[in-house]
């Protein structure tokens, strides 16, 4: 007996049908480190990692004296509970701006903007590596926001999957999504944060036109 037509749409709309409920197959992010590009270079600013091992220098042994001259001796502070919370973060946050300056100084980084792509490159083995990759027509937002603690440029890509997009440090991406961006990025540059995001807004122009 022949199928009649009817029968035959409608089992074409039921594959149809299952097609639609299959989850889409998300591509693969890129894993394997891309090549150096040259293009115009924006360096880490030394000065800037100076200050930041400075401030670390004075934070770090002024809130540890006094968390231990109020906690042990108690000779010349006694500090509430607020007190030792501040002296806690004072010494974390000394250590950390210490230990951040001194590998800036010794495994520097810079951002390079090329022809279709921005990367950030890390200086190991006395030659460049690149940490960060994005392409310029993958962006699809970028924007620079300055917060009392915190300064960065948010970018929001087209396909955050998209394969041409690499960061060395993958948990990256994680943390991003918590201040609702793809990827943050900062840094202290000889250049501010703004007119870099500025600067990536105009090849994002440049390329949709």
């Amino acid at each position: 007996m022949a199928r009649s037509r009817r029968d035959d749409d409608k089992d074409k709309d039921e594959e149809d049908d299952d097609l639609e409920e299959q989850p889409k197959r998300r591509k693969k992010r890129r894993v394997d480190e891309p090549e150096p590009v040259r293009g115009d270079v924006i360096e880490t600013s030394k000065m800037k990692l100076l200050g930041l091992i400075v401030l670390g220098l004075v934070m770090f042994p002024i809130c540890t004296f006094l968390l231990l001259d109020s906690a042990i001796f108690g000779r010349f502070v006694s500090l509430t509970w607020w007190g030792y919370t501040l002296a806690v973060l004072g010494i974390l946050i000394g250590g950390f701006c210490t230990y951040a300056g001194l590998v800036g100084f010794f495994v520097p980084t810079q951002l390079v903007f090329g022809k279709t792509l921005f990367q950030e490159q890390r200086k190991s083995g006395g030659q460049w590596t690149v940490i960060l990759q994005i392409p310029y027509d993958a962006i699809r937002k970028v924007k620079f926001e300055k917060y009392d603690d915190d300064t960065h440029i948010g970018f929001k890509f087209e396909d955050p999957d998209d394969p041409d997009i690499y960061c060395k440090d993958d948990t990256a991406f994680e943390t991003a999504k918590g201040k609702g961006w793809d990827y943050i990025l900062n840094g202290l540059y000889t250049v501010s944060l703004k007119d870099i995001a500025g600067k990536l807004q105009d090849r994002v122009d440049d390329v949709d036109e």
